[in-house]
């Protein structure tokens, strides 16, 4: 496998009057995160809280938390701002 040992960059550019959820279950493929994981980071790059969150995703809060943690494993986070940081710096903004 190619992505083994080399070194890889992914380019996305947003038009920020279009629906930027795909863009962002995308990123989180790279990381290799389910569904219901990057279901969850949506909810948090929008600025939801876990509650929130847990709510839309008819979910209970502790369950979110556990996907939380999962997700912080797979991605080398330890916070949600860490991980929403890196989740939006995945997107190259043109200047």
């Amino acid at each position: 496998n190619i992505f083994d040992s080399r070194a890889a960059t992914v380019m996305i550019v947003l038009d920020p009057d279009m629906d930027f959820q795909p863009t962002i279950r995308s990123v989180c493929s790279l990381y290799r995160l389910t569904t219901t994981e990057a279901s969850l980071v949506c909810h948090l790059v929008l600025g939801r809280t876990i509650a929130e969150a847990a709510e839309q995703m008819r979910i209970r809060t502790q369950t979110a938390r556990a996907y939380l943690k999962q997700i912080f494993a797979k991605t080398n986070t330890h916070r949600q701002a860490d991980l929403i940081r890196l989740i939006l710096n995945s997107f190259a903004p043109l200047a």
